[in-house]
This record gives C-alpha cells, structure tokens and sequence, in this order.
C-alpha cells in the first residue's frame, strides 16, 4: 500500500458526520413519479412528480441497449430532484436507480458483520468524497480518506470498511484510514517480532531485481540487497533463486519513513569461512565450477558458499 498520498487531520469526526448528513434536502429526495408525456424530438420526458410539479427527465435514460424506451406514458418511475431548468425541475432515473440500490444494500445491511469495498472516488465535495462499489455510492469524509488535498482523488481505487450506517437518512460512510491504520499495526507487529526475537525465518521470494529481492515473511515484503545473499559477496540473485523460492531469511533493520524492512539471506546461515578448516583442507582436491572470469585470473565455486580464486 502507499501512503505519499496521505494528509492527517485532527477534525471532530462525529461532527462532521452529522453535517454531511444534514445536507441532505427535498432536492435530492428519491419520489415515486409519472410519465406523463414523452416528447422524443426534445429527447426528454415529462415527469409528474406531485405537488403540482412537472419535470423534466432525459429520454436517454430510461432507454436500453437497442435505443428502446423501457418506460411508456402512464408508468410509474423512481427519481430524484436535481434542480432547475428555468421554471422546470430536472429528474434523473440515474441517481434513483442508485439511490433504491443503496437503501437495499441498508435495509440487507447486518452490522455484526465487517464490509470491506473496493471502490472508486467519483466525487469530492466540501466534507470528503463520493466512493462507488458495484453501483453504490458511499460517503468517504476527508479526515477518513487519508487522502491529500494536494492530489486529484477522482479516478482513484480506494479500498475502505463501512463504519456507519444511517438507515433513517440512507447514508453508509466508510473509512480508508481505518484498513490503513490496521495494516500499519500488523505490518509493526511483525517487524517487531523479528527485531526483538533475532530469529531466522522462512519467506517467499516475490520479486527478483538487479539489486536483489523481495521475500514475503508473514505477510510483509522485505528487501534482501544483493550484498546480503551470499557470503562470497555481490552476486547476481537470478543466479541463484527463482521467484516463489522459500528462503531462510534474518531481519536486520526497518526503516519506519521509508516503511523499508532489509533482510538477509546471507546473516541467516553459517559463515563457511568461519568453518573452512572443517570444509576443505590443503591438498585436497575438489570438483569446482567456474563462476567469474576475469583478465587477471577465474574465480571457481566451490560448493558450501565458498568461492576460491585460480
């Protein structure tokens, strides 16, 4: 996860909530209509929506695929007030659609379960932003986003976990700030725990690069630079591993700012020269692998992390 895009504020989030939900007037109010003319040369319906009111929808929201109407004069529809065209409301089909949708999503919604979204920010307003998962919409406020005011969010991917749901005013707020804090508690917990245990640990080789690799240790990716993987010094690790090889592996330092966690393969096993005498002795002969050739002479692989030079 990335977090250059994060701003924290101290706001009092529970008033904040109850302003956004106090913003919610007569003109966005989901009514029950009808058709009571289509005019399709102006592409647009006639709507009644009580109240003496008639206004005015778009036809090319309630046609289908082919360029049908799905909606004839006499039918009952669903919409919501968006405001004025001279003396004449405007309606969106649209925004109802999306409006029941979410008061079924409420209506279904069981609080003893945890909701976690993937959504996209599709507006930004005074209070936070607007998420859309799977044709609903879900209010984000800014000091739960950990979103930047220095970055543009519309179009973004966010992950998020409902926090409030408010069934008398159809309104479901979610949170970004709550996964992220979550993650950063998980990924400390197990930096701490190899820190302070000094224990090798097995991972999974994720990504290899020209400077080293990316092992998984318990659900967190650390780096092993390529002058930790062996004790012959620098190497090449495509040489040696292949992505989704399990490795020994031993923390050696984490860089909170950076959120930078360095491993070693290396620290993680015996130092063969340490144990040389045991290894290989004068006059033995040895089968060795030709590893580096130089202008000035070969360096041969002897096998037990040991590398010689001819």
């Amino acid at each position: 996860m990335k977090f250059e895009d994060i701003e924290i504020e101290d706001v009092d989030f529970e008033a904040m909530l109850e302003e956004s939900f106090k913003k919610s007037d007569s003109k966005s109010d989901l009514v029950e209509g009808v058709i009571v003319k289509i005019v399709e040369e102006e592409e647009q319906a006639i709507v009644d929506i009580g109240r003496k009111n008639e206004a005015s929808l778009p036809l090319d929201q309630i046609r289908d695929e082919d360029g049908e109407l799905t909606f004839k004069e006499g039918d009952t529809i669903d919409v919501v007030v968006t405001g004025n065209r001279g003396e004449r409301p405007m309606v969106s089909h649209d925004l109802a659609k999306k409006r029941v949708a979410l008061n079924e999503f409420i209506g279904e919604y069981d609080d003893e379960q945890e909701y976690i979204i993937d959504g996209v920010v599709t507006k930004k307003n005074k209070g936070g932003y607007v998420v859309e998962c799977d044709g609903l919409e879900f209010f984000m406020p800014r000091t739960l986003s950990y979103l930047s005011s220095k970055i543009d969010a519309i179009g973004k991917k966010v992950k998020a976990v409902i926090v409030k749901v408010d069934k008398d005013k159809s309104s479901v707020v979610v949170s970004r700030k709550e996964l992220i804090e979550r993650d950063k508690a998980r990924v400390q917990e197990i930096v701490n725990r190899l820190l302070e245990s000094k224990e090798v640990v097995e991972g999974t080789i994720k990504k290899i690069t020209s400077y080293g690799m990316f092992v998984d240790v318990g659900g967190m990716d650390g780096l092993v630079h390529y002058s930790q993987i062996s004790h012959k010094g620098p190497v090449n690790p495509s040489k040696y591993f292949d992505e989704g090889d399990i490795v020994s592996v031993l923390a050696l330092d984490y860089d909170k700012k950076k959120r930078h966690l360095s491993l070693s393969i290396k620290d993680a096993n015996p130092d063969p020269w340490k144990e040389i005498d045991e290894i290989i002795g004068v006059g033995d002969t040895v089968t060795a692998t030709v590893s580096n050739i130089e202008p000035y002479g070969v360096f041969v692989d002897l096998g037990e992390d040991l590398e010689a030079f001819l």
